[in-house]
């Protein structure tokens, strides 16, 4: 049963003894414990592999020809799983471009010492200059300041410089833009609002009146652990994510 931003606010007040809201702008209180809710969702679900955050997204585009072989992480993209460029050369399909760590792209690109008629020699905003192929689509990528993505390659064949239409990335969207509204509904899962629950109730407690909470903070370090197991719905997910999580490289 979804839950909302109203329901969880009254339902700390009752436990704080406060007065009771038909909504959270009817007291001050009760505008303080629903912002405390939803500072607390941010914080502690933001930088998490959840099912209900993932989507299907797009990266955005640079359009600068002195470095096409960048595009630029939308502003909804927080985690990103999987990422493939559309290929021009093998019929649209989209290929898959790898993850590398800056150091390991720059030891790859760098090993490339002369330019040619399929090489570009691109600088890099700190002044490093290294060469890319510029007739293939992207095979692996990197990222430095959790911004730009930078690409091994481009095919300017088909485009000046890599396109956003053409990105294809499945990945976690920001919780940054949550509306502060009595029917706001948390983009978790069930199993993990008692977290929720209990973290925004010791926050509350502590803030507003002073106070620990500890049987808040007991159900919140018993639901933290819970929430490690029981993230996926289904059963072959959670041992898979219990082997390994994705390997998302906006937390990098």
């Amino acid at each position: 049963m979804a839950k909302t931003l109203l329901q969880l606010t009254q339902n700390i007040l009752s436990d704080m003894d406060s007065d009771e809201v038909n909504s959270i702008y009817d007291t001050v209180e009760a505008l303080q414990v629903a912002s405390i809710i939803v500072d607390t969702l941010e914080a502690e679900f933001n930088n998490l592999d959840l099912p209900s955050f993932n989507r299907i997204l797009k990266l955005e585009s640079v359009s600068d020809l002195s470095r096409p072989n960048y595009l630029r992480y939308g502003s909804d993209v927080n985690l990103i799983g999987t990422l493939r460029y559309r290929d021009g050369r093998n019929n649209g399909r989209y290929s898959p471009v790898e993850y590398v760590t800056p150091q390991e792209f720059f030891e790859r690109q760098l090993m490339w010492t002369s330019s040619g008629p399929s090489t570009k020699l691109i600088e890099d905003a700190s002044g490093v200059s290294y060469y890319i192929k510029t007739n293939s689509c992207p095979h692996y990528y990197t990222s430095i300041d959790n911004d730009l993505l930078i690409f091994d390659s481009y095919d300017s064949e088909y485009d000046d410089t890599l396109q956003s239409s053409k990105s294809f990335v499945m990945g976690a969207v920001n919780l940054s833009d949550v509306v502060i509204t009595d029917d706001y509904v948390f983009p978790i899962p069930d199993n993990l609002y008692p977290l929720l629950k209990a973290e925004a109730k010791s926050t509350a407690f502590m803030t507003l009146k002073q106070m620990a909470h500890p049987k808040s903070e007991q159900i919140a370090r018993r639901q933290r652990s819970r929430m490690q197991h029981n993230i996926y719905k289904s059963g072959k997910a959670n041992n898979a994510y219990a082997r390994s999580k994705f390997n998302f490289a906006r937390n990098r």
